[in-house]
């Protein structure tokens, strides 16, 4: 019987019956105790009598003894892995690059820990690129010393997408408005942007920005915040979504005891600067359109 008929069920069995002898404890924790509320409420409404929700700001007992711990941001997982041990923890709004650090530091305890990364799927991104400039099959990628091991890694993201990335490597010594005048030259017209504090940070942001704006080079962002500094688009994923995503994956872990693989955001949307793609000459396509074209294909 599939789980959306199934649930009601046992939901109105509960009711009737009382809550079942041992509940699913979930906990959230993270340092931030405003978000971690936010975050309860959200989850709070979808809560199913068969679970308890808790949070806590500190590493403390109930963060050793919970069922499953939902961790929200990197500041304390290390530590969350650490004191649990084997037991099961999620990574919420953590970068990629940053969990799989805390898995490497713990090979041996972070055995059974998942996540939820916090930036959008690069192959989406690439699709994003690809549904906007139709025209053009080329995008550039800038590595610095930093994200120079993400090239493999992107070849891969942009297989089966129609676009080829162009790299670019960043090593300080060049201003980054130089580097723009080089992808300017080579006749690339967008710059597909990925997290990367050495080329974005709040001294560089606004150059790379006008620059790219000046040369005609669209930016997809990495997230909602470069869109709204200038970026043309990003995918990315609300609250809503990462709470529904969560709340699957919570009624999974109930039923099966077993956490689903790292992966990104299975639920997307799309943030749009457009007003910079109208200064451009960009057209981007309708909401629901572009939001079909990345996730399904080009072909439309």
């Amino acid at each position: 019987m599939p789980k959306w008929v199934l649930r009601p069920i046992v939901c109105m069995l509960l009711l009737l019956f009382g809550t079942p002898a041992y509940a699913t404890e979930i906990l959230l924790l993270g340092a931030n105790e405003k978000l971690l509320q936010s975050y309860s409420q959200s989850l709070g409404k979808l809560s199913a009598p068969d679970r308890t929700i808790s949070v806590s700001t500190s590493l403390n007992t109930k963060v050793e003894h919970a069922d499953l711990c939902i961790v929200l941001g990197s500041e304390l997982l290390k530590r969350a892995i650490s004191l649990r041990g084997t037991r099961p923890t999620v990574s919420l709004l953590t970068s990629k690059p940053d969990f799989q650090a805390v898995l490497n530091d713990l090979p041996k305890i972070a055995t059974n820990a998942t996540a939820i990364y916090a930036e959008p799927d690069p192959h989406l991104q690439a699709k994003l690129i690809r549904s906007i400039y139709t025209w053009d099959d080329h995008t550039a990628v800038i590595l610095s010393a930093k994200t120079r091991e993400k090239e493999q890694e992107l070849l891969s993201a942009f297989q089966n997408t129609g676009v080829k990335p162009v790299f670019y490597f960043y090593d300080g010594k060049r201003s980054l408005r130089a580097l723009l005048h080089d992808i300017k030259e080579d006749n690339i017209n967008s710059i597909f942007a990925i997290p990367d504090e050495t080329l974005f940070n709040r001294e560089t942001v606004r150059e790379i920005i006008i620059t790219a704006y000046k040369n005609r080079q669209a930016i997809i962002g990495f997230s909602p915040s470069l869109v709204k500094a200038g970026a043309i688009a990003t995918v990315y994923t609300t609250k809503e979504q990462i709470i529904s995503q969560i709340n699957d994956l919570i009624e999974t872990y109930s039923l099966t005891k077993k956490l689903p693989q790292p992966s990104y955001s299975k639920y997307i949307d799309i943030y749009r600067n457009n007003d910079v793609a109208r200064s451009m000459n960009v057209a981007i396509p309708e909401q629901q359109k572009l939001i079909r074209l990345v996730q399904g294909g080009i072909d439309e």
